[in-house]
C-alpha cells in the first residue's frame, strides 16, 4: 500500500494539470497492482516492489513534460531530479527552462 501511495504522489507531480493522462495513469497502475493482490511469496513481492521503485524513480529522472506557451514555444518543466542526473548535458538556452538551471549546467 505504501509503493502505490508513492507512486499515485509521483504521478500526481508529473501529469500535474493533464487531468485525463494523470486518471489514465493511475487506474493503469490500480489495475496493475490488483493483479498481484493474491501474491503471497516475498520473493515475489520484493521483486514487484523493486520493479515499482525502479519505475517511480524512472519517472522522477528521466522524464520530462512541456508546457505550450502563449508564445507558441514549449517550456520544460524539469525538477531537480532531473539536472542532478549526470548524463544531463549542458544547455546553451536556458531561457528555454521554467525553473533557474544550476550555473555549471549552461554552456
Amino acid at each position: 500500500m505504501l509503493f502505490y501511495r508513492r507512486m499515485v504522489k509521483v504521478l500526481g507531480q508529473k501529469f500535474e494539470g493533464d487531468a485525463l493522462t494523470l486518471s489514465q495513469t493511475k487506474y493503469a497502475l490500480r489495475m496493475e497492482v490488483l493483479s498481484h493482490k493474491a501474491e503471497t511469496d516475498p520473493v515475489q513481492l520484493a521483486k514487484l516492489i523493486l520493479d515499482g521503485d525502479i519505475a517511480r524513480e524512472w519517472l522522477l529522472s528521466e522524464m520530462m513534460r512541456a508546457d505550450l506557451q502563449n508564445s507558441g514555444k514549449y517550456k520544460l518543466r524539469i525538477t531537480p531530479h532531473h539536472y542532478q542526473r549526470p548524463q544531463i548535458k549542458p544547455v546553451t538556452h536556458p531561457n528555454y527552462f521554467a525553473i533557474p538551471l544550476p550555473k555549471d549546467l549552461i554552456v
